[in-house]
């Protein structure tokens, strides 16, 4: 549209030289590539932490549920019942009680 014509035209000298010395695409390709590589780090970062959010979110309910679970088999041992009939009453199997029962034991040594 005209708007720098004059400017160019007046230092079109400077304005050349500029063009012809000053500018170093490898510098500028390089440049370029770090800037995508620091904002792939960034989105890797932000991604990696979203991943570990969930899984530590996914481990915690896991912990709480296996604690729980360990909590209702204590006090029902500690009433005298079987494994079948706590294995029915917390709706797990019996193998899933048994297995449970051994960590309660091995968390009391």
């Amino acid at each position: 549209e005209g708007i720098l014509k004059e400017f160019f035209v007046k230092n079109k000298a400077e304005v050349i030289s500029m063009t012809i010395f000053e500018y170093d695409e490898e510098e500028h390709m390089r440049l370029e590539r770090e800037e995508q590589y620091r904002k792939g780090e960034e989105a890797g970062e932000a991604r990696g932490i979203e991943i570990g959010e969930a899984r530590g979110i996914e481990i915690g309910e896991n912990r709480g549920r296996s604690e729980g679970l360990k909590n209702q088999i204590r006090k029902k041992l500690a009433k005298g019942k079987a494994i079948p009939q706590i294995a029915d009453e917390v709706e797990e199997t019996e193998e899933k009680v048994i297995e449970l029962i051994k960590e309660i034991e091995t968390e009391q040594v």
